[in-house]
């Protein structure tokens, strides 16, 4: 009788530690799969940061500035340049060595401009003070086949047109149709009061 209950507390144990280690194995994988998301979502923050100065940088400064991304053997990494503007301290504090990417593997990006392109290399570009910019969806992935189901993506929208640098979680181009709705209401909204101005300072005879 001892010995039956032996074995059976002895299964017993055996069913619990079995428990134990299948939910801290399920509990490895949800943290290890959370840090890797808010690693992907920090790097895009950090992406779209940099989109965010670069932008201000031609605008306030007039200069034209670039942001590159570059595949090398060690991943791809991303940096800002600009033209001319600014002083020698500034632009150390700005254009620092190029940042390597540790959870994105994957960089996308078709522009609307004509400009000649190096292989591995992407260029985002906001030239003459805004009326030359880059136009498309930068797509952003955890895997290096932006089309492999169950990985981190995000999409920035960049409009063409000086405009809030945006991220989204669609892999498709509403994101720009909204932009340019909203620039085409703008310029409709500033012509209709061109347009009221004139008749006010100029009121037909």
């Amino acid at each position: 009788m001892k010995n039956r209950k032996q074995n059976f507390t002895l299964i017993e144990m055996l069913l619990v530690i079995g428990l134990i280690v299948l939910v801290a194995g399920m509990v490895g994988i949800n943290v290890r799969r959370a840090l890797l998301e808010q690693r992907f979502r920090t790097e895009v923050a950090l992406i779209t940061d940099t989109l965010s100065l670069a932008q201000d940088l031609m605008l306030i400064l007039g200069t034209d500035t670039n942001v590159t991304f570059t595949q090398e053997k060690e991943g791809i990494k991303y940096q800002i340049h600009v033209e001319s503007g600014l002083s020698k301290n500034w632009r150390k504090i700005i254009e620092k060595p190029a940042k390597k990417l540790n959870s994105i593997h994957s960089v996308l990006f078709q522009d609307e401009l004509d400009y000649p392109t190096n292989p591995g290399e992407i260029v985002i570009r906001f030239l003459s003070g805004g009326s030359v910019m880059s136009r498309g969806v930068l797509r952003l992935s955890t895997h290096e086949d932006p089309e492999n189901a169950g990985l981190n993506r995000r999409a920035i929208c960049l409009f063409g047109f000086p405009h809030s640098i945006i991220t989204s979680m669609d892999d498709d181009k509403a994101c720009l149709d909204v932009g340019v709705k909203e620039y085409d209401e703008q310029v409709t909204i500033e012509t209709a009061e061109e347009i009221q101005r004139k008749e006010i300072n100029e009121p037909n005879l």
